[in-house]
């Protein structure tokens, strides 16, 4: 299953337009059988337990037919899709350009894996009715998990507050084949981005509790669909393994490898326009095409159906499924299918209905899987893992699976340790969820992590800390104009800092292996030769390390596996003292002494001695126990790890971020190579350090420059590939780089094509894992380590590139270095399972290389911060970013009626950082989180408008509104906004009982919403109030928030108390870090008073001031305030009382208050007439 954000406007017509125009077959039965002969898809059907609340009430029948009006009133405008009433608040109306558009719902795709699709293409009608009623009833299941587990919406002051909902309403939409009309028995499932709260209001859904959950609920179906399929046929599954880097697919045991494979292409769209570009070229040219022109025209074809998708009935897509699956099962495909099905076992599932024996081994296997995947894990990551980890085990029932699945996840949540919090205040009865919950805490938000990780964590925080390293007497002297002066000082302060594990940060390009270089001449002339040593998490950057520093190098992974067979070695070592010792004769005393030298001379060579300094280069991609073992093991020989890397480029594949923890805990004094001196233009060297931080600002130049390219999928990788082509051609060294691997897959594909068209590469060769082909002259990428494949002093390296010289009958290669040197065979068995082409690479293969030039195919979503970074800054002459801008691979990631610019997807790819966060830091930001103003006013307010709510519906009711008007305001989105409002009124001592008649007259008069209307016009009275000096000393928390002062006694007014007390503690810690840190936006405060009560008051000041900054995010250092911009008038009016508490240093004067207010003249309310307000 896959998901995707769908937005307002015309994009759900793409639903819409592969559903047939017929009428369908009168007969009962499935939409699949009812419209098997019409010219393409069933209309969709409703779905959901949220339909009973459209139609005003009286609800929609699940399962009836989707018309286009309902889809548009829906998912279009968000109105009832029976009445085309508003679902609550009208979606947001951006101005025009803008090409942002209101999330009109989400799209959850649902897709059986493909040897489902294939049993169901090729079997009989009424099996196929099975596994299709197996697709949909596991749907179903799923769909019932979202609204319990998954659907959510937010209430409250900045949506503090995640509460249920009554059910979803969807629109599934059945789908039979892929784009190349391959069987691909999938349903769309868009859910709408409205849903019933449980006060029975329309609102849209918490979006984060969508996304965050696909996974799982991807894992949970496919389990799911096998209990269906083996419940009702009796099939058994199986693993099948499907290359590198991917999960391994559970596949129908009695569907084989090679007709799964035959339907797993887009062979019949290409094949069809291939044959046109051949039929084309005989009529041009009066011949036909030779070998390697008809390669090179399927290229052509393969890039020009890639966004082409024909529609046609099921019964033709059945015709064709049936004549291909004959070229591979050698009979009647029916038969076959019907052979398949007869050889099954018992239609009794083995049902594990009791699965305490399993929650043991299982959880075991979870928390293994989490812990080496990540440094922390949500419950939604474990509910992923468990359904993994069960998907072999058969239920009999969705519920029994569910049952299973929870007390795994619940075992796994016991075994972690919990980084969130627990709640620091009371929560209401209100506002909790139906499982007990805190609404302020999102469903299953809460982040986990392992022991054995924080516990290494905390190591190597100690190691940095310990001072008891080696360290150079002195400061390395560098010659003059050696080194610039980031390096100088980086390299004397780690060679003099005495730490057994430092740390040094360099931007990409800023000359790490030149101060790494001075670093190891300055460590060798006092410690001597050998006394450096060098790691990295792989061979290959082992190697550049090596090669760059001259020095020995090893990749960690091999370091740590020689050092763990020491102790077998030092046994040896004794066994042939011993034996030699005991030897008969000198020459076995001679033959023992040669093995006892070897073993000692193993033993020296995989452990480390005192005084030694140990670089670990590309730390960013070492996984935290990893790096932990090789510090513990400097520790002990009393060495020193350096670790050298850049938090800003990739992490570690496995759990990770240590290197980020340890660099930013070292704080502002961390040694770091600041200038990037790789670019031959100075304004890339700016540009490249504020893409580092994601600054959007660097996108200005890099468009100035003429560096960004923007268009569809495959206008964007014919671009990049032309453009590195002709570098290539030019002589420069130059790099293809790609966001995913099928681009990669795809470049290397074109690559190859062009050269076997240009005669620079044989047209034959052998076949690779992927399917592509390598022949002589190719340029390969070994994927594996293999030190028995020896090549001159070094062997085949994972990440090695070559070039093909030879190609051997049984599939091997002999290949050679592109720097030249020895040539060595790769076996058969190596060429097909760890060999790709090696024209483009993913930005991770990418680090690390410097080039001439690079050009990067930015594939959107996919894309994070840290990718965006490694791939635009490869090249020290030009680097260029090619920007899709339509989706991935299918249109339904979400698009609007705008098309998305390059600038906009680049800004959202800086937006989303993918760099690993360790646990240590995760905690302490949950922590922060929980406890901080932004948090706790909100839910304090959130909970002031539920106590004092019926408070202020009274006094409305009596200042001369109707019933029906008081009814409108309570229902409006704006209801929250017009309480906060009042309260602060009376906070500030104002009589809003004898002002709201005033207030609130005629405030219907061409209004939209009146709550709107009232808010501006109580507001607007507060302010000139407080300006007027009406108003009395307020009662304000933190001096920001207004109290609440008709809260009910009981739970609601401790917690409010409650969390008067933790805002009022909150802003004096911060205060307290402030004045720690010297913080220079305390200068606004003036000098802190030498006298108690003046220095109360000075405090007082700088507790709103704290306060403010926190809740609005305000990260300008040296304005106590920030920018003068605000969001909202809330932002508004704390500024102003901020902005009082700097005015009294400032020497601008206090607020005196009045004696009495009342509404000023200047400020009486008059027509007001409302357009848009509250939409």
């Amino acid at each position: 299953m896959s998901a995707c954000v769908r937005y307002a406007g015309q994009s759900y017509t793409y639903l819409l337009d592969s559903v047939t125009k017929d009428h369908g077959r009168p007969a009962a039965g499935s939409p699949m059988t009812r419209y098997y002969s019409a010219h393409g898809t069933p209309p969709g059907t409703w779905l959901g337990t949220g339909l009973a609340g459209l139609a005003d009430g009286r609800g929609i029948p699940e399962g009836s037919f989707v018309t286009p009006v309902q889809m548009e009133r829906l998912f279009a405008n968000g109105e009832d899709p029976a009445t085309g009433t508003a679902l609550g608040r009208s979606p947001h109306v951006y101005a025009d350009g803008d090409p942002r558009r209101p999330v009109a719902g989400f799209d959850f795709t649902f897709t059986a894996e493909k040897s489902v699709s294939v049993l169901w293409a090729l079997a009989d009608p009424s099996t196929r009715e099975l596994i299709y009623a197996c697709h949909r009833q596991a749907i179903a299941d799923v769909v019932a998990l979202i609204e319990r587990d998954v659907a959510k919406t937010r209430i409250g002051t900045n949506g503090v507050a995640q509460v249920d909902v009554r059910g979803v309403a969807a629109a599934a939409f059945d789908h039979w084949d892929s784009r190349a009309n391959d069987p691909n028995l999938h349903t769309h499932v868009v859910i709408a981005n409205r849903a019933q709260g449980p006060d029975g209001r329309w609102r849209t859904l918490d979006s984060r509790a969508a996304l965050r959950a696909v996974v799982a609920m991807s894992e949970r179906y496919d389990a799911l669909l096998a209990d269906h399929i083996t419940a009702r046929l009796g099939l058994d599954w199986e693993y099948r393994e499907r290359g590198p880097g991917r999960n391994p697919a559970y596949q129908l045991a009695a569907v084989p490898p090679e007709l799964v494979a035959a339907f797993s292409r887009r062979s019949a769209a290409i094949d069809a326009e291939t044959d046109r570009l051949i039929e084309a070229y005989l009529e041009a040219h009066g011949r036909r095409p030779d070998a390697v022109t008809v390669l090179r025209l399927r290229q052509h074809a393969t890039l020009a159906t890639r966004d082409t998708k024909a529609v046609h009935s099921l019964e033709d897509l059945t015709s064709q499924w049936h004549a291909r699956a004959a070229e591979v099962v050698g009979a009647s495909p029916t038969a076959w299918a019907a052979k398949a099905l007869a050889a099954t076992r018992s239609l009794a599932p083995a049902a594990t209905e009791r699965p305490d024996a399993l929650v043991a081994d299982a959880a075991e296997a979870v928390l293994a899987a989490l812990a080496s995947k990540r440094s922390t894990w949500t419950r939604w990551n474990v509910d992923a893992e468990v359904s993994r980890a069960l998907k072999a085990h058969r239920f009999a029932t969705s519920d029994a699976r569910d049952a299973a699945t929870a007390m795994v996840a619940d075992e796994v949540a016991r075994r972690s340790v919990l980084l969130t919090p627990p709640e620091v205040a009371p929560v209401p009865t209100a506002l909790r969820r139906h499982d007990g919950g805190s609404a302020f805490r999102p469903h299953r938000s809460e982040r986990y992590t392992s022991q054995r990780l924080l516990d290494a964590e905390a190591r190597l925080l100690a190691a940095g800390r310990d001072r008891n390293g080696p360290a150079l007497a002195t400061a390395p002297e560098s010659a003059p104009g050696a080194l610039f002066d980031d390096q100088a000082d980086a390299v004397a302060a780690i060679a003099t800092s005495g730490h057994v594990v430092d740390v040094l940060v360099g931007a990409a390009g800023s000359g790490k292996t030149h101060a790494l270089a001075a670093l190891r001449a300055a460590w060798e002339s006092e410690h001597g030769p050998g006394s450096v040593v060098g790691l990295a998490p792989s061979a290959a950057a082992a190697d550049v390390l090596a090669q760059s520093l001259g020095i020995g190098c090893e990749n960690t992974a091999k370091w740590l596996v020689e050092h763990d067979a020491q102790p077998d070695r030092l046994h040896r070592i004794d066994r042939a003292r011993a034996a030699m010792h005991a030897a008969p004769d000198v020459a076995t005393a001679r033959t023992l002494a040669d093995h006892l030298a070897r073993l000692t001379a193993q033993v020296e060579q995989w452990r480390f001695h005192p005084g030694q300094l140990v670089i670990l280069d590309e730390a960013s991609l070492a996984g935290t126990l990893p790096m932990d073992r090789i510090a513990a093991c400097v520790g002990d020989a009393g060495a020193k790890l350096l670790l050298v890397g850049d938090w800003a480029q990739l992490s570690a594949i496995d759990a990770g971020g240590a290197f980020g923890l340890l660099a930013r805990n070292c704080g502002p004094g961390v040694p770091e190579l600041g200038a990037a001196r790789r670019f031959a233009h100075a304004w890339e060297r700016d540009a490249s350090t504020r893409l580092r931080v994601g600054d959007p600002s660097c996108l200005d130049d890099y468009d100035a420059h003429d560096r960004l390219s923007a268009g569809d999928h495959p206008a964007m990788v014919d671009a990049a590939y032309l453009a590195w082509a002709a570098d290539e051609r030019a002589g420069l060294r130059s790099l293809l780089i790609a966001g995913d691997r099928d681009t990669v897959r795809l470049l290397n594909e074109r690559a190859r094509a062009e050269l076997v068209a240009a005669g620079a590469v044989g047209a034959n060769g052998a076949v690779l894992h992927d399917g592509l082909v390598a022949g002589v002259g190719d340029r390969i990428v070994t994927r594996r380590n293999d030190r028995h494949l020896g090549v001159g002093e070094g062997w085949v390296k994972n990440g090695d590139t070559w070039t093909v010289v030879a190609r051997h009958d049984d599939g091997a290669l002999a290949v050679r270095r592109e720097v030249g040197g020895p040539a060595v065979v790769l076996p058969a068995t190596y060429t097909a399972e760890h060999v790709e082409l090696g024209y483009a690479t993913t930005a991770f293969r990418a680090q690390g290389a410097t080039v001439d030039t690079a050009h990067a195919v930015i594939s959107g979503a996919s894309m994070t911060r840290e990718v965006l970074y490694v791939a635009l800054t490869r090249a020290r002459q030009s680097n260029r970013a090619y920007v899709c801008t339509d989706v991935l691979p299918e249109p339904l990631q979400g698009f609007a009626d705008v098309a998305p610019t390059s600038r906009g997807v680049l800004t959202a790819v800086l937006s989303h950082v993918g760099a690993a966060t360790s646990a240590h830091e995760v905690r302490f930001d949950e922590t922060e989180a929980v406890g901080s103003i932004r948090t706790l006013a909100a839910e304090y307010e959130t909970i002031a408008h539920l106590a004092e709510a019926p408070h202020w519906t009274a006094l409305l009711g009596q200042s001369g509104l109707t019933s029906d008007q008081v009814r409108a305001i309570e229902a409006s989105p704006a209801f929250g906004a017009l309480t906060t409002s009042l309260r602060r009124a009376e906070a500030h001592g104002l009589n809003v009982d004898a002002a709201l008649p005033a207030l609130a007259n005629r405030a219907d008069i061409g209004a939209v919403d009146i709550a709107s209307v009232l808010h501006e016009r109580v507001d607007g009275w507060t302010t000139a109030s407080i300006a007027g000096n009406r108003a009395r000393p307020a009662r304000l928390v933190c001096g920001l928030i207004p109290a609440a002062s008709h809260a009910v006694p009981g739970e609601i007014a401790a917690a409010l108390m409650a969390r008067e007390r933790l805002l009022d503690e909150r802003a004096d810690l911060l205060v307290e870090r402030a004045r720690a840190a010297a913080a220079p936006w305390l200068r606004e405060l003036g000098p802190v008073p030498a006298g108690a009560a003046a220095r109360s008051r000075w405090e007082k000041r700088a507790r709103t001031v704290a306060a403010y900054r926190e809740r609005h995010s305000v990260t300008d250092a040296a304005r106590a305030l920030g920018a003068s911009a605000v969001a909202d008038r809330q932002q508004a009016n704390a500024r102003a009382a901020a902005a009082a508490a700097l005015s009294v240093q400032r020497g601008l004067g206090a607020m005196t208050p009045s004696p009495e207010a009342r509404i000023p003249a200047a400020q009486a309310p008059g027509l007001e007439r409302q357009s848009g307000v509250g939409r």
